[in-house]
């Protein structure tokens, strides 16, 4: 039997943090409002009018609101993972139920949208090409798996490094992430910010081993954590919106601000961690069962968005309405389904 590793830093193990049912379920909600266009829209999404652009609502709502689903999800799992003081075994067990996940949902999804033609246009070769459709999973929404597990193995090794190691890596990881989208810009290589880009979430990950590390200290200093965190974020939010907007990124994606190079969002997930561990918040029954569905509602919820929406169309003209109703019922069916499709279909390592 192997024997856990020894590390320089501790890592503190807390009770079950309840207010992690709260995030999961949360943000599991916001990647339907997001995919789904419920966040509304502004000139950041147009093309041609991007740089008349001023900051608005709904901006602030889609950029620092809906879109901080998939780095929350990415820290809780690196946070859960280092509190284990994971030996190479358990790496090892993550990275194979990541690996099934990512082979089985986007697989499924495309065949789905496109039948087998759509299978066989995949694009394998050249090798850089094998790689960026790994990454891409597909060009599917699922690319959170390729993501999670290359910061598995960061984790993995940031987690036997001693402490002053730790703080220059986290450090110099974030002003790279600060600078990508101004390289991006100058040099027309999109996929140095493209959404899909693990190392958008590697600072993310370097971060939530701190935390881990430092779990006693933040949880005594956490009003300080939150409120520096988010200053933080609001200094880095103000730079992105003035520096980092441009035409390049409408080459991957559907607005002029990159989706996830942004390190605004890591000091929000900071902040809204920080509050998630106060030993006070106790989840119900209900949060522990949409918490536990979340990575269903993730997995299931491209499957049911068009389909629902037509159907809702038909009966209600007003868009905006047939929207949010659509919405509520993708999210409804899903949980729904997760429950039949767990027991009696898919085994438990691909929709929990």
């Amino acid at each position: 039997m192997s024997v856990p590793p020894k590390f320089d830093q501790p890592v503190v193990k807390l009770q079950h943090i309840e207010g992690i049912d709260y995030l999961r379920t949360v943000m599991s909600i916001f990647v339907v409002i997001w995919h789904m266009g419920g966040g509304g829209s502004s000139l950041i999404f147009s093309k041609s009018d991007f740089a008349k652009h001023t900051f608005v609502f709904s901006d602030f709502l889609n950029f620092h609101v809906l879109l901080l689903a998939v780095p929350v999800f990415i820290f809780i799992s690196i946070y859960l993972f280092s509190v284990k003081q994971p030996c190479f075994a358990i790496l090892r067990k993550r990275v194979l139920r990541l690996s099934l996940l990512l082979t089985f949902w986007p697989l499924i999804l495309i065949f789905y949208n496109k039948g087998y033609q759509g299978l066989a246009s995949l694009p394998w070769t050249p090798a850089a090409n094998a790689v960026y459709t790994i990454l891409q999973a597909g060009q599917t929404i699922y690319y959170f798996f390729p993501s999670l597990i290359l910061c598995l193995f960061a984790t993995f090794i940031f987690l036997r490094l001693n402490r002053n190691w730790q703080i220059i890596l986290m450090l110099s990881s974030l002003a790279l992430l600060a600078v990508l989208p101004i390289f991006t810009k100058s040099s027309n290589l999109y996929i140095a910010s493209a959404y899909w880009n693990p190392f958008n979430f590697i600072p993310l990950s370097f971060a939530a081993v701190l935390v881990a590390q430092n779990a006693s200290f933040i949880l005594k200093k956490r009003i300080f954590v939150i409120i520096f965190s988010l200053l933080l974020s609001l200094s880095f939010a103000i730079f992105e919106w003035h520096y980092a907007t441009g035409a390049i990124f409408f080459a991957g994606q559907i607005h002029a601000i990159p989706t996830y190079t942004r390190p605004s969002l890591l000091f929000e997930v900071i902040a809204l961690f920080t509050v998630a561990m106060d030993p006070r918040i106790k989840s119900s029954g209900v949060i522990r069962f949409t918490s536990k569905n979340a990575l269903a509602l993730y997995c299931l919820h491209p499957f049911l968005s068009s389909p629902i929406s037509r159907f809702v169309s038909i009966f209600i003209a007003n868009k905006t309405v047939a929207l949010y109703i659509s919405i509520a019922l993708v999210v409804m069916s899903c949980y729904l389904l997760a429950i039949p499709l767990r027991k009696w279909y898919l085994r438990e390592q691909l929709i929990t």
